[in-house]
């Protein structure tokens, strides 16, 4: 591996500079320590919203460069969320969550415990508050083309977890150079487990079993999935940080819940107490549970029309009942070939000789498809839906034959037709490009 080696020479972020300062203080030591880093995520592609009614306060990137960057924002506020978690700063963290969602006292408890319990050192700090700053990186095309440039190999087409990691192992990822040996490498080995696995994907079951198997690996190396389970928490709690930074807006109630169910089973994943394909489908009872808990009908994942209605509802973080019958609605009146084609799509798990495909972004999708709609009559918003459904029918549909059996997941990235369509126009999904799909897994065996 290209990164560098070295002694521990740490006296940058400590405890106290981080935790007791002011934010503008810390914002402006995150750019002190971090430059070159913040100025990748200046060029990162990101969701804009411009829906979204922002606050009057300064943005963390307005501080810091007199304008707005949307990465950088999101970044920063998942920064300040850990100051809010750690001086225990409820109604900050919580700000302008809805209430009926706003996450309560117990859960970020829950949360400021898990922090507490995993940063016992500034060493620890330092880690994390590095991992957080470099999580988007690969965000950055120009990141992908200084890896070309260096190794003659083009990564432009793999995920941005994926050119994140090979960035860092061909040395590019330079704030790593800050970090003791030991670290250094975990952080690596993290990097690669993300590379593959994401914790926010499987929460909204956007990802497949197959993706969890990287899990397996890393049971000699358990602090590395605390570590990455904290980081991700951070990045959701900024994941709303171009919108509103005042808050950590994103982790409200039952998106907590998702991803407290999810380092539950990963830990019974990676102690073998559970597999893989068991623990997603409680991701997916869960779900199941929570919208018959407001009056929706029971649904059974081990039905597989059952369990692709509930994964659509997981990717859709459908929490209410109003919105679960028009996914319901728009599930059951869709042509029944493209209904049976979905259901059977939704259902490959990953293996050999019969990959799945993981729609990446679709949640963004169907989110910003919806907010289009809002204006309209429940009706034009189930026929919103039914455009969504029938392009995800062609996202998941692979017509050429994938002759390596080793190949497990394929990734169709979704973010360019997130950004670029306009979903205010009826239908208009009908005609939109379905990119082409990578190797997104590939399992460690052969069979021919």
């Amino acid at each position: 591996m290209a990164y560098r080696h070295h002694t521990c020479t740490r006296d940058t972020i400590t405890s106290k500079s981080f935790f007791q300062s002011s934010d503008e203080v810390v914002l402006r030591l995150m750019l002190d320590q971090f430059a070159p880093e913040l100025e990748r995520l200046k060029r990162a592609t990101s969701i804009p919203n411009k829906l979204a009614i922002k606050p009057t306060t300064p943005s963390p990137s307005q501080i810091l460069y007199g304008d707005d960057y949307d990465e950088v924002n999101r970044t920063l506020v998942g920064i300040l969320s850990l100051r809010w978690l750690h001086n225990r700063d409820y109604e900050t963290f919580v700000g302008s969550q809805e209430e009926s969602v706003k996450l309560s006292k117990a859960s970020f408890e829950w949360l400021c415990e898990l922090f507490k319990g995993g940063i016992t050192s500034d060493a620890n700090l330092d880690y994390l508050v590095t991992s957080m700053i470099i999580n988007d990186l690969g965000k950055d095309p120009q990141l992908a083309k200084d890896y070309e440039a260096k190794t003659g190999k083009d990564i432009a087409g793999s995920n941005h977890d994926m050119i994140l990691y090979k960035a860092a192992v061909s040395g590019l990822v330079k704030c790593l150079d800050r970090l003791c040996n030991a670290e250094q490498e975990e952080l690596v080995r993290s990097l690669k487990l993300g590379a593959e696995f994401n914790i926010g994907q499987l929460a909204q079951a956007e990802n497949v079993p197959a993706s969890l198997d990287g899990l397996l690996d890393i049971e000699r190396y358990d602090r590395i999935f605390e570590f990455r389970f904290m980081e991700q928490i951070l990045d959701l709690s900024g994941a709303a940080g171009h919108t509103d930074w005042t808050c950590a807006k994103k982790t409200n109630e039952p998106i907590f819940q998702a991803y407290q169910r999810v380092y539950e089973y990963v830990d019974d994943v990676i102690y073998r107490r559970l597999p893989v394909e068991v623990a997603y489908n409680f991701i997916l009872k869960h779900r199941a549970e929570l919208v018959h808990g407001v009056g929706f009908r029971k649904l059974d994942v081990r039905d597989v029309h059952d369990r692709a209605l509930t994964r659509l509802l997981c990717m859709g973080g459908v929490v209410d009942l109003t919105t679960a019958n028009l996914y319901s609605k728009a599930w059951l009146a869709i042509d029944k070939n493209i209904r049976e084609d979905l259901v059977e799509k939704l259902n490959l798990d990953g293996k050999h000789g019969r990959p799945a495909v993981q729609a990446t972004y679709f949640p963004a999708l169907l989110s910003k498809a919806l907010d289009s709609a809002r204006p309209r009559t429940d009706e034009g918003r189930v026929e919103t839906l039914q455009s969504c459904l029938r392009y995800l029918r062609r996202v998941l549909q692979i017509d050429e034959l994938i002759e390596d059996d080793a190949v497990l997941v394929v990734e169709r990235d979704l973010l360019r037709v997130v950004n670029d369509v306009d979903y205010t126009v009826p239908n208009i999904l009908d005609s939109a490009d379905v990119p082409e799909w990578k190797v997104a897994k590939l399992s460690k065996f052969r069979f021919r």
